[in-house]
């Protein structure tokens, strides 16, 4: 019998093999409960008997734990319809569990729109639903609550008895216990939304929440809760303090108002009530009075509520408390006879105002206004006349969000006439002088009439009026808003550039969209967006080079354009190394190369990882790299090198088209053979590269002899026979090949110039060398030729002559 009364609490997966309750018991140790789901669906399926009934009370569990978790919208309604075909394998009295996390969710809907209607948030159609909701959940409620009763009392019957199995049985005791006290409290609150909601119903609703509430604070069995039977104790834990404040509710509903007073000082004499219930207690008095009509008591609770809160922040009332308060004194019918209702209306529209809650406000606005303008309120009148007619203009004009960059405004003059008059009643209400407890509510009240003035907006000089007060309500916000003075101001650069797209030669609109972007960028350089901005700037039409260069360097590591940025920022530098005089190259070199080594090592890696999407780009850089790195000479070889590789790796998938980037290839081949001393690969980079380019191909000969010339000299000394003689005829032969081509070029000796001279000297000093060394005819023959005709065109023969 004992394991039939635990089958609920994990039972055994009587189908289940071995290796299945390995993987089931890992899954569960380690919290996978959607693997583990999977797993329990397909043994579900395959099995049958009592081993699917087994699978089915563990699966019923694991669906309830991930109930209560609040999944997403999408992830609750599939496990709602897997959970109602989940029991349907079971009888009304199992899976106890599952059907009170069913019920809950269902419950939490309901709940959610009901508190938003009773504010204002939602329509009264939607609380037509939720009521309708809760008439459903509301029996199922109960029904589980009692079936959880039974349960336990059997359990505790056993407990008794039974001396084998006490863990488990406890366990069991434990978790219908816990399904009893939650199925009570949910169905309490059921019922005393359905008597709020119901008024033919209410007395019989509230009677049922106060006997649902009982449970859980020590009333009779079957009898309605009763402060008197409550322990302070009892209502130190949420249920049980939330349970009491339902009790007050039923009360009131049902037309006892010192009932409802009984069950509200027993919560404010507790010494150690929830947190979260004494913050949300003040809310429930403002309902329980307004309720009863008590205006007066509603002011004495707000009155209370700024005695204890006063010095904790501007305003004494949150957010809640406060549009609560406004919108059920606003409410028709409210206060008749009397004062107390509009006074109490007052209150929680400056406490709205002071927050600076102007969503709160332009909800209230059509009912508000009537009441601020007789209560001589400039400040708010204005306010209130411009947020209602914003509001009218925005859904008359199919503007759903508030916050959104809007369309251009539909041709409509009743829209533009309502946004026209929001923007001067904001503006009116702006032009008084500022009162500190509503100062909150300034820089909302300005972002509202800038936004007014852009959707009405028809041509370029329209965007920048709306611009202008954009920035204005940037300002007003940073002194106590800086996320919200950023988004104005992004709404300024916005409004700046559609001015632009209306008007492409308006030279005050591009003004405008530097100065705003400058202003984002020197008040809000933390913002995310503060990047994209800098580098929209650098790239602006006609903007000096060092200015840019100074925006993209500022753009940090982590933001989303910093390597398009960088890559800017390496283009710029270069064109600055390559201007550079001779005095200020190498220091050129420098800042080019330190802007460049970031791009060229994102690419290198991203050209490693298969994931490079932008081969010209990066060759581009890799180009750069080379041609600044070569030029400083062995200090940057290493960068050399790994831009080198770069291109190497574009080249061998032939990634980047065409004979320009073909030969330049081969040019950079040859350079760092010569950078790393390999005369043989720069010989075969230097035939490759006269193949398909012979005017690039006489360009790299030069640097070949000129390693080849360094490498004879630096021998001269140390070097056997035979190798410095090798040195010297590889110096001879690439000098004979170069004063060809310079023959080619200008085969007149008075054309020939410098260049030729030198390359003469060269081969005659090697040529000269080898008869020396070798006595080789042939190179005796050949430097005195060279020689002979350098000093026919040397100014200043007698170096030659020493020489020679």
């Amino acid at each position: 019998m004992l394991a039939l009364l635990l089958v609920s609490a994990s039972p055994p997966a009587h189908g289940a093999g071995p290796a299945d309750d390995q993987v089931e018991a890992y899954l569960l140790d380690h919290g996978l409960d959607g693997a583990l789901s999977v797993v329990l669906e397909r043994r579900l399926a395959r099995d049958e008997g009592d081993a699917r009934r087994a699978t089915a009370h563990r699966l019923a569990s694991l669906y309830a734990r991930e109930l209560e978790r609040t999944p997403s919208p999408e992830r609750l309604a599939a496990l709602e319809e897997k959970s109602s075909a989940l029991l349907r394998e079971l009888d009304e009295k199992q899976g106890l569990d599952l059907r009170l996390a069913l019920a809950r969710s269902a419950y939490l809907r309901a709940e959610r729109s009901i508190e938003r209607a009773r504010v204002g948030l939602a329509p009264e159609s939607e609380a037509d639903s939720a009521r309708r909701l809760l008439e459903l959940v509301g029996p199922r409620l109960t029904v589980i609550a009692m079936a959880a009763g039974d349960r336990v009392r059997a359990l505790e019957e056993q407990e008794e008895v039974v001396t084998d199995g006490e863990a488990l049985l406890r366990a069991a005791l434990t978790e219908s216990r816990r399904v009893r006290l939650n199925a009570w409290f949910l169905a309490g609150w059921a019922s005393v939304y359905l008597a709020e909601l119901d008024g033919a119903g209410r007395e019989q609703q509230a009677r049922h929440a106060l006997v649902a509430f009982g449970t859980l604070l020590n009333a009779e069995p079957r009898a309605p809760a009763d402060p008197a039977r409550a322990r302070k104790h009892m209502l130190e834990d949420e249920p049980g303090a939330r349970a009491a404040i339902g009790c007050a509710l039923a009360e009131q509903f049902m037309g006892n108002a010192e009932g409802s007073d009984r069950w509200v000082r027993l919560l404010l004499e507790a010494p150690d009530l929830p947190l979260k219930v004494k913050a949300a207690l003040p809310a429930w008095r403002i309902v329980i009075m307004a309720h009863r009509d008590d205006w007066a008591g509603v002011l004495s609770v707000t009155d209370r509520v700024e005695q204890e809160r006063r010095g904790a922040g501007p305003e004494p009332l949150t957010p809640v408390e406060a549009r609560l308060l406004a919108w059920l004194a606003l409410a028709p019918g409210a206060g008749a006879g009397g004062d107390g209702a509009a006074r109490a209306a007052e209150r929680g529209i400056v406490a709205l105002g002071a927050l600076g809650e102007i969503g709160a406000l332009a909800d209230l606005a059509p009912r508000a206004l009537p009441l601020m303008e007789r209560a001589g309120s400039p400040y708010l009148s204005n306010l209130l006349r411009g947020l209602r007619d914003l509001r009218l203009a925005d859904e008359r004009a199919g503007v759903n969000d508030s916050a959104q960059r809007p369309p251009p405004p539909a041709p409509d003059a009743t829209a533009l006439a309502l946004y026209a008059s929001a923007e001067r009643s904001l503006g009116a209400a702006l032009s008084l002088p500022p009162d500190p407890r509503l100062d909150a509510s300034r820089g909302a009240a300005a972002l509202a009439r800038a936004a007014a003035s852009e959707r009405r907006a028809q041509d370029a000089a329209g965007c920048l009026a709306s611009s202008a007060l954009y920035a204005e309500a940037s300002t007003i916000l940073g002194r106590s808003d800086p996320a919200r003075a950023a988004e104005a101001q992004r709404l300024a650069i916005g409004a700046a550039e559609r001015a632009i797209e209306l008007a492409p030669e308006d030279e005050r609109a591009r003004e405008a969209l530097a100065r705003e972007i400058g202003v984002f960028l020197s008040s809000h350089a933390d913002h995310p967006a503060s990047g994209a901005y800098a580098l929209r700037a650098a790239l602006a039409p006609g903007i000096d080079r060092q200015r840019s260069i100074v925006l993209l360097g500022a753009i940090p590591p982590n933001s989303p354009v910093f390597r398009q940025a960088r890559r800017e920022l390496t283009r710029l530098r270069y064109l600055d190394y390559r201007e550079a005089p001779p005095s200020a190259s190498t220091s050129a070199a420098t800042l080019f190369l330190q802007a460049a080594s970031p791009v060229l090592e994102a690419d290198a890696s991203d050209e490693a990882a298969g994931r490079l999407g932008q081969p010209d780009a990066a060759a581009s850089v890799a180009r750069m790299v080379l041609d600044g790195a070569l030029a400083v000479g062995r200090r940057e070889a290493a960068l050399a090198q790994r831009a080198f590789d770069l291109l190497s790796a574009l080249h061998a998938r032939q990634a980047v088209p065409g004979a320009d980037f073909q030969a330049e290839y081969r040019y950079r081949k040859v350079q760092m053979a010569v950078l790393r001393g390999q005369p043989a690969l720069a010989d075969e980079a230097l035939s490759e590269l006269e193949a398909i380019d012979p005017a690039a191909a006489a360009q790299a000969r030069r640097l070949v002899l000129d390693q080849a010339l360094a490498s004879w000299r630096d021998a001269r000394a140390g070097q056997p026979g035979a190798a410095r003689s090798a040195l010297a005829r590889r110096v001879v032969a690439l000098g004979r090949a170069v004063l060809r081509e310079l023959e080619a070029a200008a085969p007149s000796a008075d054309s020939a110039g410098t260049d030729r001279l030198l390359v003469q000297g060269t081969v005659a000093e090697a040529a000269s060398a080898l008869w020396s060394f070798d006595r080789d005819e042939e190179m005796r023959v050949l430097a005195a030729l060279l020689y002979r005709a350098e000093l026919r065109a040397a100014p200043d023969p007698r170096d030659l002559l020493e020489g020679a």
